[in-house]
């Protein structure tokens, strides 16, 4: 799918991709979203390194990957 080796499509996540916003607007839109305390909130975006997918308007983790990755992210 990626047209490459199978070393470097796994490098290919969500959190080095250009549709993957960790801007600061975003990631308190995301912490109001999870609710809790403010603690709670960060602890749960740090803990996934949480970013909103501007491909297809979700929050996702870094960790993550999907057929649509694009080179040059994340958007801070």
């Amino acid at each position: 799918m990626f047209k490459s080796s199978i070393e470097e499509a796994k490098k290919a996540l969500c959190g080095n991709c250009a549709f993957f916003n960790q801007t600061k607007p975003v990631l308190d839109c995301i912490a109001g979203g999870i609710g809790g305390t403010e603690t709670e909130e960060w602890d749960a975006i740090d803990a996934g390194d949480l970013g909103y997918c501007e491909a297809f308007d979700f929050k996702c983790a870094s960790k993550r990957t999907c057929d649509a990755w694009v080179i040059g992210g994340p958007i801070v």
